[in-house]
């Protein structure tokens, strides 16, 4: 190479090889044979090359193929099947149900499947209607998660002041999501249950509507679950029979649960703990009022309970005087005291001393 030319590995001069049997020169095991070692490499790099290109290709052509035969599919009714039981029926694990506005009378039962099932945004549009005393509208046993909405269950044959059916039933389940539903109970509040839940963990109950009924939701042997911005409303007639039966919106039976911002109106008592020493039930911000016995009742020790900024409104009692104290005067919580008509007993409690913004006081303060 010329001193006055750039660089360049690519023109850079080999020295030549030396004749055969002279120097350092390979001696190849095949004495008729003089090929180089170079080319045979190259070959042999594009073959394996070759083959890792297409084995690659391969890999990703069959993960397409899973990811395709497992992704979800949405199933609709009545489009596709005329039932919502047909369509749990056809589905697999992780499908998404879509069912149009209508009345569906029947039972529905899933078994060991993760499904999602969606109605309309107005619950009321879509009404499953129960057809069988003393089953469940819905029943859900040994599934991974379930997540329903947009759908309302509702009981049309209540003629029978005695009967009593479950609107859910959500049994051995890892996680539930429901919200946005109806549960109604259209000629007699006596008795039903809306929403049982047992033995499952991480269940979320949001944002729903219960009418009437003997209880709202009940809870049995479940570990973090959210009960939040429900409505609960029991709307009695004075001269019903079902003044002198039970209603209760929350019925809580060892459990780790949150009950925060749900209002709470006309029953016989708002909520009810059922404790036991391994479980804390947390009862924050709520509106509990018009219940003709109790806000709150347990039987258990008062420990269990923890009771923050939640407003207490013309309950016979705000809470079992036979267990604790009233918790009104201390975290957070106000009461309109109901069992007192003088007027110069106070009404309202105010709950901290550095506090006046409380509105609408008539009488004294503490």
């Amino acid at each position: 190479m010329k001193l006055d030319q750039p660089y360049n590995r690519r023109h850079r001069q080999r020295p030549e090889k030396p004749p055969a049997g002279e120097g350092n020169c390979r001696i190849s095991r095949n004495a008729g044979s003089h090929a180089p070692a170079a080319p045979m490499r190259a070959s042999v790099g594009r073959f394996l090359f070759w083959c890792l290109d297409w084995g690659l290709l391969w890999v990703l052509v069959s993960l397409l193929i899973f990811v395709a035969q497992t992704e979800a599919t949405t199933l609709r009714v009545p489009q596709e099947y005329e039932t919502i039981q047909e369509a749990v029926n056809a589905a697999g694990d992780g499908d998404t149900i879509r069912i149009s506005p209508g009345d569906y009378p029947e039972n529905i039962s899933i078994e060991s499947k993760s499904l999602v099932i969606i109605g309309s945004e107005n619950p009321e549009e879509v009404r499953i209607v129960e057809t069988e005393d003393n089953l469940p509208v819905l029943s859900v046993e040994n599934a991974d998660s379930i997540e329903i909405s947009g759908v309302m269950f509702f009981s049309g044959r209540g003629e029978n002041p005695l009967r009593g059916e479950t609107y859910i039933a959500l049994f051995n389940h890892t996680k539930s999501y429901i919200h946005n539903c109806l549960f109604d109970y259209k000629y007699s509040p006596l008795f039903g249950l809306r929403t049982l839940i047992a033995n499952s963990t991480g269940s979320i109950i949001r944002n729903n509507r219960f009418r009437n009924g003997l209880c709202g939701i009940w809870l049995f042997r479940c570990d973090n679950t959210l009960v939040a911005e429900n409505i609960f409303t029991r709307e009695v007639p004075h001269d019903s029979l079902a003044l002198a039966v039970p209603g209760v919106a929350v019925v809580v039976k060892k459990c780790n649960t949150l009950i925060l911002n749900n209002s709470i109106d006309g029953y016989q008592t708002g909520i009810i703990n059922y404790p036991d020493s391994n479980n804390v039930v947390e009862i924050v911000n709520n509106v509990i009022q018009n219940c003709s016995l109790v806000a709150l009742l347990t039987s258990g020790d008062e420990n269990n309970w923890e009771i923050r900024y939640n407003n207490f409104w013309n309950n016979r009692f705000n809470t079992d005087l036979y267990r604790f104290d009233d918790p009104v005067g201390s975290n957070g919580n106000i009461s309109r005291d109901s069992r007192f008509v003088d007027s110069n007993i106070l009404d309202i409690v105010r709950v901290d001393t550095e506090r006046r913004d409380i509105v609408g006081y008539y009488g004294r303060w503490e």
